[in-house]
């Protein structure tokens, strides 16, 4: 036990070396400047935009999917790197929704997360996430990273889920350096799928399984979970294949695609758009995770029956064709509560931070398996 006397002298050693900063002597920098910062996680080859299809892509694709078209402008996975040595790291954003969902909650939504990696750590270190400070609707400034010393760290930024970034401003100290960061291995991991890819409903971004796939393989990796819209249609394929150097696919689809015969009608369509630019790509065919609706509508046993069988076969077809591709079931990652697997869940086809954490680390298995390599 401490005394009265070791006790004060600690509150007030801890008060005194307590950092102080000058919140006004900050500079500004705009977000998308090239020679500052490195901007990850989006397709679009001139990046210029925070979205995740280009601006006429967008307006294109709402023939197709009026749903596709919107939540193209999410900034789901897309993330933002740079060096500086400031102490202070400010945000100031304008985004094109607001926290709007009842079950994700607003750091996931429209927040962003700080990550950071000093000269002794082998990994990115999470920091903070964006509490907002609302200026007017849809535009905050939040203070996301605070450093007691002035030195140089890596840092890297992960951009809301389920809403989009119209503008984005970095603020360091006035005397701070800022260079452009990047990832070790050249390359992208395509992902796509459904809202649960898309991030729906970790607690924060940086928990997002392309966001953390990023950081496991040091790697860009692509978010094109589409939020109740993965359907695999071929024009939406077709966009994603615009993308260069793909050297992983990873399709989550069945989800949204296998509540009907959407999966069944698209599956080959959308792997052959692929297939006809990359033709030795490895692609990775996921099963879905359980639900509690698979269990409580005849129409979803029959479906989940339906599609075990058509992806597994699906995928040997390929296998047969000397495609590097491979099926992985994701469907029993949450009985690790036995029979109550809807405890991995935040509404029982969402899953919460632990079901994320387990059908993430089922992902980063499927990729040392078909890469055979850790990158």
């Amino acid at each position: 036990m401490y005394s009265d006397k070791e006790r004060n002298e600690i509150f007030l050693k801890a008060k005194e070396s307590a950092p102080i900063y000058n919140n006004d002597d900050l500079m500004f920098y705009y977000a998308l400047n090239k020679d500052l910062f490195t901007l990850y996680g989006t397709g679009i080859k001139e990046k210029n935009t925070y979205y995740r299809f280009s601006n006429e892509d967008i307006n294109n694709i709402a023939k197709v999917s009026a749903d596709v078209s919107f939540l193209a402008t999410h900034s789901a996975g897309i993330k933002l790197r740079f060096k500086t040595n400031s102490r202070i790291i400010r945000i100031r954003v304008l985004e094109n929704g607001i926290h709007d969902m009842r079950n994700m909650n607003f750091m996931a939504q429209c927040g962003f997360d700080l990550y950071s990696k000093e000269d002794n750590d082998e990994e990115f270190i999470y920091q903070n996430t964006s509490f907002p400070n609302y200026i007017d609707n849809k535009k905050y400034i939040a203070d996301i990273g605070l450093y007691n010393e002035k030195k140089e760290r890596d840092i890297l930024i992960h951009f809301p889920l389920y809403c989009g970034v119209i503008y984005l401003e970095i603020g360091l100290e006035k005397d701070a350096t800022v260079k452009p960061s990047f990832y070790e291995n050249e390359g992208k991991i395509v992902c796509y799928g459904t809202s649960i890819l898309q991030g729906g409903c970790v607690s924060r971004p940086g928990l997002n399984i392309t966001n953390v796939l990023s950081r496991v393989f040091s790697k860009d990796v692509i978010n094109y979970g589409f939020s109740g819209a993965g359907l695999m249609e071929k024009e939406v394929a077709e966009i994603i294949n615009k993308i260069d150097d793909i050297d992983l696919l990873i399709i989550d689809a069945e989800a949204n695609a296998g509540c009907d015969k959407w999966m069944y009608d698209n599956f080959d369509n959308f792997l052959n758009v692929f297939y006809k630019k990359y033709p030795n790509l490895p692609i990775i065919i996921m099963n879905k995770t359980q639900m509690a609706i698979d269990y409580q509508f005849e129409k979803n046993k029959l479906l989940k029956e339906f599609y075990d069988d058509f992806l597994i076969n699906k995928v040997k077809e390929y296998q047969d064709k000397g495609k590097n591709i491979i099926f992985i079931n994701n469907y029993n990652l949450f009985d690790i509560y036995k029979n109550n697997f809807a405890e991995c869940s935040v509404d029982g086809v969402h899953p919460n931070d632990l079901g994320m954490y387990l059908l993430t680390n089922n992902y980063i298995k499927a990729i040392k398996q078909i890469t055979n390599k850790n990158y």
